[in-house]
């Protein structure tokens, strides 16, 4: 355990320091603390903008139903070409990620591939 530092007493007057009774009861403490702090930086990392729209992106993708949030985004999708490629996609392989259906989209012919032109995000397939 670290040493018992007093307060500074224009801060806490006559109070005493606080001091945990035993080295359980202060790791209590800096076990919860850390925990917080990874909580904190998990959810700022997965919780941004970007993945968030990726996440959107993907739900389009695997759910051949279009959303008026993401569309929008992207002036070089035309949304009517986007359903009837999403739904004949659908209708024609069974897939349950975004990753088996870029699987699905890499191992067709290139002249295959051209018909689902519009469901081609970036950042779902390369190549």
């Amino acid at each position: 355990m670290p040493r018992v530092r007093n307060p500074l007493k224009r801060l806490a007057g006559k109070a005493a320091a606080h001091v945990p009774p035993s080295s359980v009861d202060y790791f209590r403490t800096e076990y919860f603390k850390v925990l917080d702090t990874v909580t904190l930086q998990f959810t700022e990392r997965f919780e941004n903008e970007g993945l968030l729209m990726i996440r959107k992106l993907e739900k389009v993708l695997l759910t051949g139903v279009t959303d008026d949030d993401v569309l929008p985004q992207y002036p070089e999708v035309y949304r009517p070409s986007l359903q009837v490629q999403l739904a004949m996609f659908k209708s024609k392989y069974d897939f349950q990620s975004s990753s088996e259906a870029a699987t699905i989209l890499q191992g067709m012919l290139p002249e295959v591939r051209g018909l689902f032109e519009q469901g081609r995000f970036p950042e779902f397939c390369e190549g």
